[in-house]
């Protein structure tokens, strides 16, 4: 049977890769996802979550090496997110400042309107997830049939 430490951070890493799926910029009817740009290297990582935890005996808990590369590998996602939203933020304050678009009540208002969309938070909430896992578990986790009675 699989350790739960294992499990966890294979649950936890698939939400990440759908992540990538989900929408990382809003306006208004109209969203961005990570899928439509370059920004399958969160993809990746999460899927390099899974190869680490996958290796090695399934009954045990990941070795050190293992939880600090899935660490590694979450903290790459997570800066890469953190690096969409700061320059979809920078580039909107901007653009907001451009000559056409500051006297133009109209293109201020289509400004207000663009959003950082949930997609990314989760990715972020997916990848601190897969870290405090990787901590938690790593110290003592039993395999999940070591926690299951069976009754006759």
């Amino acid at each position: 049977m699989m350790n739960k430490q294992r499990l966890s951070i294979i649950i936890v890493s698939l939400i990440g890769m759908g992540s990538t799926f989900m929408p990382w910029v809003l306006m208004d009817d109209v969203s961005e996802n990570g899928a439509h740009s370059s920004s399958w290297l969160t993809f990746a990582m999460f899927v390099l979550c899974i190869v680490f935890a996958l290796l090695g005996k399934q009954e045990n808990k990941m070795v050190l090496g293992q939880r600090l590369a899935v660490i590694l590998c979450s903290l790459i996602a997570i800066g890469y997110a953190v690096l969409i939203i700061w320059g979809l933020k920078t580039q909107m304050d901007k653009v907001s400042q451009h000559p056409l678009f500051r006297f133009s009540p109209e293109a201020q208002e289509l400004l207000q309107h663009v959003i950082v969309g949930w997609g990314l938070y989760v990715l972020i909430g997916a990848g601190i997830g897969v870290i405090v896992l990787s901590l938690i578990y790593g110290k003592s986790s039993k395999p999940l049939s070591d926690e299951v009675e069976v009754q006759e």
